[in-house]
């Protein structure tokens, strides 16, 4: 099962679990259109150190309120009823047993238990320390309509039953129902049953908890203890495939350290189907038998943009082949976890670079997300030493580059629906073009993908005319205030942990490259990004007080804003007052 709770109209919308002395008012909030049955919905807890569930809440009524607003169900627990985290988690669940949501506080864990069984959940990002007062609570900020559109904020006076301070919600309508429950049991064979129908033609295998014997060939081979993803990917023959295009022909099997099988062995796999970490697998395998070599399937052909969000679950565990050119799009986490996203018909554009806020940018971003997808390394290892993609097949060196707007023509490999190994990225779709049957030579292809160099980097900035210079700049955490010791960043009621340098040595080499690159530049108006954003702190004011120290006084100017919204860096502007002149309040 993969939940994705950016989407959520019903969400947990505020927590109070800990506090000084013996925890008292402790709550849990759910928000919710008003008009929304909450019959059959459910809180489950769940304590991280094991990962299993220790109380279930269920939920009842309609939500109240007038039609398009939002309304609030509060859940009050006895003193010290939800337990005080180093872990711990709370899942949302549907009638049914789906989970909407899972959540955490003081860190991630997986699972054991309950619904959840075998999801990660979601670290939120704010805890309660155990100093704090009875009376606060951790509550989501922002505005929208959705879960996603909101931000954790750190322990504030609680409002449980109410908007939270700093919250706007948008129009809303109820969620839908539940989808019915698969249509297809499980039709467990006494010999072999065939992948799709392991597979079923949802997200979650008809099959869970039932012991299956499958046949097929080995597509990906994964094998190994840790970083691998410990398993292999075995696909359905193709004269074995079915008529259904929703049903996969591929999954995982999970083998642990071993190594058991090669690319190409054709194999008997005996054990449990279940789901983890939203992928459908085949576990506590009891045998493995290779019965042929040198085997090949036809690649499933996948384009891009997708139909739907969930439309690459019907090749999930199965090899595929992109015959589209398609363009490197980001590359954030290119070195942290060997992966890169891709698109087609260009790089995908920020929504509001080329739409309105609101509505228009909202529908830019809906098609974003049906035309991206990871490709990923054979690994779930952070850092990964080499980084296998880099240009014409080779590893990334700092001679051999991958830039956004490089392109890729024919990728083969295998889809899989994993995470990199880390929170930071998450369960979702991914390629894995390494480790997969094109390596092997028996289907076309190649070991790494090739990419192309298809965007020159500029060397100097094109001539465009005009008089006037207007650009931006990632400051990149410039924080007066050190990160060292007890101190804290952010507005008035909403501190954190400081993010800038830990030394005033470390602060003064970040400030001395970054004023020199901000004289270079000489724009006329400039907009920063990352800057500091405490309560009696301006950043801007230091930063134009250093410019101008070379510059001449007067030279630069900032907009004056103090604090914006309720996290620890902000935006703003610093401009050159001999070209423009700032008209009306400043606006975010």
């Amino acid at each position: 099962m993969a939940v994705a709770p950016p989407g959520s109209t019903v969400f947990i919308n505020e927590i109070h679990y800990d506090n000084a002395g013996t925890d008292s008012g402790e709550a849990i909030e759910i928000a919710a259109p008003a008009g929304t049955d909450l019959s059959g919905w459910s809180l489950v807890l769940y304590n991280g150190s094991g990962g299993a569930s220790y109380d279930t809440d269920a939920l009842s009524g309609v939500v109240s309120g007038s039609p398009g607003t939002f309304g609030f169900v509060v859940v009050t627990y006895a003193s010290n009823g939800i337990q005080n985290g180093s872990p711990d988690g709370i899942a949302l669940v549907r009638p049914g047993g789906a989970v909407e949501q899972f959540l955490s506080y003081e860190g991630s864990f997986a699972a054991t238990t309950g619904p959840a069984l075998g999801l990660s959940a979601t670290d939120i990002g704010r805890s309660e320390a155990g100093t704090e007062a009875a009376g606060n609570s951790l509550s989501l900020t922002g505005s929208g309509s959705t879960y996603g559109a909101f931000a954790w904020q750190a322990p504030a006076a609680s409002s449980f039953g109410a908007v939270n301070p700093g919250q706007t919600f948008g129009a809303a309508t109820p969620p839908p129902p539940p989808p019915p429950p698969p249509p297809t049991p499980c039709a467990v064979s006494p010999a072999v049953t065939p992948i799709h129908s392991v597979q079923g033609s949802t997200d979650v295998t008809p099959c869970a908890g039932s012991v299956v014997t499958v046949e097929g060939v080995v597509v990906g081979d994964y094998e190994g203890p840790s970083p691998t993803l410990r398993g292999f990917y075995v696909q359905e023959q193709d004269a074995d495939a079915d008529a259904d295009p929703v049903t996969s022909e591929g999954i995982f099997v999970f083998n642990g350290d071993a190594n058991s099988v090669a690319l190409g062995n054709v194999v008997t796999v005996t054990g449990t189907a279940g789901e983890f970490q939203g992928q459908t697998q085949i576990s506590g395998t009891t045998t493995i038998t290779v019965t042929a070599t040198d085997q090949s399937v036809t690649p499933a052909s996948v384009t891009l943009p997708v139909a739907t969000a969930d439309y690459l679950e019907r090749t999930e565990g199965m090899l595929v082949e992109m015959p589209q050119t398609l363009t490197v799009t980001e590359t954030f986490q290119l070195g942290r976890f060997g992966e890169i996203t891709v698109s087609s018909d260009g790089r995908l554009p920020q929504p509001t670079n080329v739409a309105e806020p609101g509505a228009p940018a909202q529908a830019v971003q809906a098609a974003n997300n049906l035309n991206r997808l990871k490709f990923d390394d054979a690994l779930q290892s952070q850092n990964p030493d080499p980084i296998v993609f880099g240009r014409d097949g080779d590893p990334l060196t700092a001679e051999n580059t991958l830039r956004g707007g490089d392109t890729v023509t024919g990728a083969v490999g295998v889809m899989t629906y994993t995470w990199a190994g880390n929170s930071a990225s998450g369960n979702a779709y991914r390629l894995r073009p390494v480790g997969d049957l094109s390596d092997s030579g028996l289907v076309p292809g190649g070991v790494v993908p090739e990419f192309v160099a298809a965007n020159p980097r500029p060397t100097r900035a094109p001539e465009v005319g005009g008089s006037m210079q207007v650009a931006a700049f990632n400051v990149l955490n410039y924080f007066l205030t050190l990160d060292a010791g007890t101190n804290q960043c952010g507005p008035t009621g909403f501190t954190d942990d400081c993010r800038g340098a830990e030394s005033a040595e470390e602060f003064d080499r970040q400030r001395t490259k970054l004023l020199a690159a901000l004289l270079k530049l000489d724009a006329d108006v400039l907009g920063l990004i990352e800057m500091e954003n405490t309560s009696g702190v301006e950043p801007m004011a230091d930063i134009v007080a250093g410019l101008n120290a070379v510059a001449g006084a007067g030279t630069y100017d900032y907009i004056e804003t103090g604090t914006v919204g309720t996290d620890v860096i902000k935006v703003g502007l610093i401009y050159q007052p001999a070209s423009v002149t700032p008209l009306g309040a400043a606006a975010v």
